[in-house]
Order: structure tokens, then sequence, then C-alpha cells
């Protein structure tokens, strides 16, 4: 007769008897599958938290409000002007099409996006 292991009768609540069952799991992970779960993670970090220390020095370019406006206007900017004839749109197709996907794109995008038939 075999004897039951010190770590199993050291178990809360196990009685002379009982049934142990064990369960080993191997599991991968990628890099995909863990940034998956850090963006999961709803507990707000600071940019400080999440950049490299050695980063920090170059920490305008991680705030929020850098963020949400545009940069100053400089004198290289420039414009593309358009003639006043200019069509506002061409209608080409990019990617080649059977008829048969043809028609699946025009049903897709009459739901998704409430268009006309073109």
């Amino acid at each position: 007769m075999e004897t039951t292991p010190v770590w199993v009768r050291s178990i809360p609540g196990w009685e002379e008897g009982n049934e142990v069952w064990l369960q080993t799991r191997i599991t991968k992970t990628t890099v995909t599958l863990q940034l998956a779960q850090d963006a999961a993670d709803k507990k707000k970090h600071t940019w400080q938290e999440i950049v490299p220390e050695r980063y920090h020095c170059h920490g305008k370019v991680f705030s929020e409000e850098v963020l949400e406006r545009f940069p100053a206007r400089q004198p290289w900017d420039h414009a593309i002007e358009l003639k006043e004839d200019a069509p506002t749109s061409i209608n080409c197709r990019v990617y080649p099409l059977s008829p048969k996907e043809k028609e699946e794109q025009h049903e897709f995008l009459s739901q998704n996006l409430c268009l006309q038939r073109i």
C-alpha cells in the first residue's frame, strides 16, 4: 500500500481516503498575446511607468496635451492647391475583383456605409 506524501496530507481539509488530482498545463505565450493582455489591463498607467527610463528625457513627446494639438506652423509647410475644375473623387478600382466579389462588396458597402450603388 502506498503512503500518501506529506505535502498532500498538509493540504487544509484533507482527510484519509480523499483522492488527489494533479493537473499540469504547459502553455506558450507570444509577444502578440502578451501585448493583447497588457492592452486589456484596465489600470491607467502614467507614461513614466510605461516608457523606459532612458527615454524620460523626451517626456514632451509622450505628453497627452502635445498629442491633442497640431504642431506649430513652419515656413516650410505647404499645401497642395487643387485646380478649381478638379473632380472631388476619381472613379477607379484599386483591387481587381471577380463579378461575385464586386456584388458582395457593393452589398457590404450599401449595408454598412449607407451608400447608393456605384
